[in-house]
């Protein structure tokens, strides 16, 4: 069943009241899909204080993956920004998500997202803080089991390059979640290599 496109945001957190904001939702509603920018996009999800209720958001979450998939197929720059928004957004209403039994679909897209990333050489803090954020969502840890499921796929040069890299990163990464989420990545990295047998190389 097709997603309903809304006719309004109802502002159910209150962050959008002044008179600006105000114009501004009504001027992003009234946009077709196509004319969505990036920062209608973000002030619709906008962190945990989205502007409309889970049903209003709901029919533009396709089109914030499809805008970061376009993006990465291009080879244009990964938008942190939006991808950080969306994985907040599902986690917050990860209920409502698997009651209407589009969870998997969250899911799938966004491994879809850091498969993407991962062939291409990015292991970055974006890459480990969006793991983190599914980790979020419910207790099966679905970030790490993507990064487990990603690695047996791996070769050992490659786990090896990117348990140092996250090694560095867990030391210079700006944010706490960051150092954290970098540290566990390399964790994960190294069970890899000492179960097949491979060099650690740090």
């Amino acid at each position: 069943m097709k997603n309903v496109r809304p006719n309004s945001f109802s502002d159910p957190y209150k962050d959008f009241t002044s008179a600006e904001d105000v114009l501004m939702l009504q001027s992003i509603i009234k946009k077709r899909d196509e004319d969505l920018t990036t920062d209608d996009l973000l002030w619709i999800f906008n962190g945990c204080l989205p502007a409309g209720e889970y049903g209003e958001c709901l029919y533009f979450v396709d089109i914030v993956f499809d805008r970061i998939s376009e993006s990465l197929a291009d080879g244009r720059e990964f938008d942190s920004d939006l991808s950080e928004n969306i994985c907040i957004w599902i986690g917050l209403n990860w209920h409502n998500l698997c009651e209407d039994g589009k969870n998997v679909q969250m899911v799938n897209r966004c491994y879809d997202i850091l498969n993407h990333l991962i062939e291409k050489g990015c292991y970055d803090d974006d890459v480990v803080e969006m793991i983190v954020l599914i980790n979020g969502w419910s207790e099966e840890k679905l970030g790490d089991k993507f990064l487990e499921t990603k690695l047996s796929d791996l070769d050992k040069s490659r786990i090896a390059d990117m348990a140092s890299h996250y090694m560095w990163l867990a030391r210079v990464s700006p944010t706490t979640m960051g150092r954290e989420a970098a540290l566990a990545a390399m964790l994960r990295c190294d069970a890899t290599l000492n179960a097949s047998g491979g060099p650690h190389g740090h």
